[in-house]
């Protein structure tokens, strides 16, 4: 897990995306997900297009917004 190194005891640790590689901070005001559902995470333990690991980057710290764009193309 790519924590930000000035978040190691935060409560809401910036997380970076293995595949867009941007920091993010894991919860965030509610907002409408690419995938259609209201969320306030960036990112999810698992993948809704394989119901388990992510399919993209390094199949586990993928942001929610990049799982929906390049989970989705390989699953297809």
């Amino acid at each position: 897990m790519a924590i930000h190194p000035k978040d190691r005891s935060a409560n809401n640790p910036r997380l970076q995306c293995s595949v867009c590689g941007k920091w993010r901070r894991l919860h965030c005001r509610e907002y409408e997900s690419i995938g259609g559902y209201k969320a306030n995470q960036n990112f999810f333990g698992g993948c809704p297009y394989t119901k388990g690991d992510h399919l993209a980057g390094d199949k586990m710290e993928v942001c929610d917004s990049c799982c929906h764009i390049e989970c989705k193309k390989l699953a297809a």
